[in-house]
């Protein structure tokens, strides 16, 4: 028998999949690789060491809104499909000698930048804020 199961993706069109087999049929799978595959938005989260990161990215999957979690040093080279990125907290301080670098200004003014605790720090002192 099949079954047809409707998943509506926030921000893309409806898809429509028609499962032949129950058995092997695991809908968080699915969702999770449609939502990769067909969302329009992307966000990426820069980690800089932040307990937090997690929960982060876990509150914008709530939202229906695909984000992935990568190392503050591992900057993609094709960021056309992201929509904004958000940098995360750090144990750390931006006023530190050694303190953790990211190369934020490829981002200015393509992306939307959020920077949350040791990020909006980051942003303040790219700028010169404060």
């Amino acid at each position: 028998m099949q079954k047809k199961i409707t998943i509506i993706c926030k921000y893309s069109y409806k898809i429509f999949f028609v499962a032949t087999n129950q058995q092997s049929f695991k809908p968080n799978l699915l969702i999770s690789l449609i939502t990769f595959t067909f969302c329009s938005i992307m966000i990426l989260i820069f980690d800089f060491g932040s307990q937090y990161t997690q929960l982060i990215a876990r509150r914008i999957r709530e939202l229906n809104v695909f984000c992935e979690i990568i190392p503050f040093n591992k900057i993609p080279e094709d960021i056309s499909k992201i929509k904004g990125i958000i940098l995360s907290g750090s144990p750390f301080s931006v006023l530190q000698e050694d303190a953790l670098q990211f190369p934020i200004k490829d981002f200015v003014g393509k992306l939307p930048i959020l920077g949350v605790c040791y990020g909006a720090q980051y942003i303040a002192s790219f700028w010169r804020i404060g």
